[in-house]
Formats: C-alpha cells, sequence, structure tokens
C-alpha cells in the first residue's frame, strides 16, 4: 500500500537521479540483516561514484560532499533516496522500524554485545536513527538499536515513527543523544558472552567470507 501510495513519489525523485548524469537511477549494496544474514539494499542514487571509502568512525556524508550529485543533497536530506527500501520490506529483508543495516565492514569493529542488533529485521527507520544516528559514536548507535531489541513494541514504533518525522524535517544532528558509558557497559556485561550474539556474529563471518569470494 505505501509503495502505491508513493508512486508519484517515486517517480519525481527517479526524474531528479535520472537529471543528474550518468549512471541507475536505483543501485543496491550489501547490508547486513537478521540473524546476519547478507542482503542487498535498495537506494536511490546520490553519488557520483558508488566506489566510497567509508568511515566506520563517521557515518555522515553531508550534503556539500564533493560527490554528491546535484539534487543528491536534496534526496538524502529528506530521506527520499531510501524510499526503494520498502521493497526491502516487501521482500521480508527489513521492516519499518528495527536497528539500521550497516555495512559489511562494521563486522570487524563491533563488540561481542552489539550483535544482540540481529536478533531483529533491520528497519526503514529506528531508535537509532531518530537519536542522531550517524552523529553517535559506533557503540552509541548499536546501545539504541540493543535497548530496541529489549523494548520493542507497537507503541514504541508508533513513537519512532513520529520522531523520524521531526529527523525529516529539523535532521539528525538536532536530535542527538549522547550514551554514557555506564548504559553501553550495561548491554556489554550482558550480552558479551550471550550463545545468541556468538551466534550472529560466526553466521555474519561466515556470509563475508562466502561474498568475499564471488
Amino acid at each position: 500500500m505505501a509503495i502505491i501510495l508513493l508512486l508519484p513519489v517515486f517517480f519525481f525523485a527517479a526524474a531528479l537521479v535520472a537529471s543528474d548524469g550518468k549512471g541507475n537511477v536505483i543501485f543496491r549494496q550489501l547490508r547486513v540483516g537478521y540473524r546476519g544474514k547478507f542482503f542487498y539494499v535498495y537506494k536511490f542514487r546520490t553519488m557520483k561514484s558508488i566506489n566510497v571509502r567509508f568511515s566506520v568512525e563517521r557515518a555522515v556524508i553531508e550534503e556539500d560532499n564533493d560527490n554528491v550529485t546535484r539534487f543528491g543533497g536534496f534526496l538524502r536530506r529528506y530521506k527520499l533516496d531510501e524510499l526503494p527500501q520498502l521493497f526491502n520490506v516487501l521482500k521480508g529483508d527489513m521492516s519499518f522500524v528495527g536497528p539500521r543495516p550497516l555495512l559489511p565492514a562494521y563486522i570487524g569493529v563491533y563488540e561481542p554485545w552489539e550483535y544482540r542488533k540481529f536478533s531483529v529485521r533491520p528497519g526503514l527507520t529506528g531508535l537509532a536513527q531518530t537519536s542522531g544516528n550517524g552523529y553517535l559514536s559506533v557503540s552509541e548507535r548499536s546501545y539504541f538499536d540493543v535497548y530496541y531489541t529489549e523494548k520493542c513494541s507497537l507503541r514504541l514504533d508508533i513513537a519512532i515513527l513520529l520522531d523520524t518525522v521531526k529527523v525529516i524535517l529539523k535532521g539528525e544532528a538536532g536530535r542527538k543523544v549522547r550514551v554514557g558509558d555506564y548504559y553501553i557497559n550495561y548491554f556489554r556485561n550482558k550480552y558479551g558472552y550471550s550463545e545468541e550474539c556468538r551466534y550472529f556474529r560466526e553466521n555474519a563471518r561466515n556470509q563475508l567470507n562466502y561474498y568475499s569470494s564471488i
């Protein structure tokens, strides 16, 4: 239903991307999802080159980045580049709300407790995305993701969806919520040695080895 209702927005965004020069309107990128399984996420192209060196310490790509296309900043600012991920939801790779699916590069950075986030499907939006997202550290984002896995409910999902509207209108920087070491250490101690996290970690590593070999 969301795809059908948003078709005019899809066509508008696609027209902007197509007018930005050569390249596919939609590109796919490998991400880590539910239970550590890899999948391809769909996005509208907003970069001149997709061969970008990402930093796991700094996840923000500013609108004035030289690699961002003419309309790419606008699409990223209002999250229109994320619309094709509704097809990921339709396929079952993602949910509307959940932890943000990140690049496989983070597998070598995560601490054991952070793999708890893979106990639920990744989402188009989530608690980390409405708390500062790219302006937070890796462990801070993981804290919000793990917190969500413990507290997820319809009421929380609705609150996150409403907060997402505020983020779209005001930007992520203004929603930045810092997390103290005490709270991160709580999850570090609770899930650092869990069998579940160990399973997700090994599954993600096996997936990384598989995709690296093809």
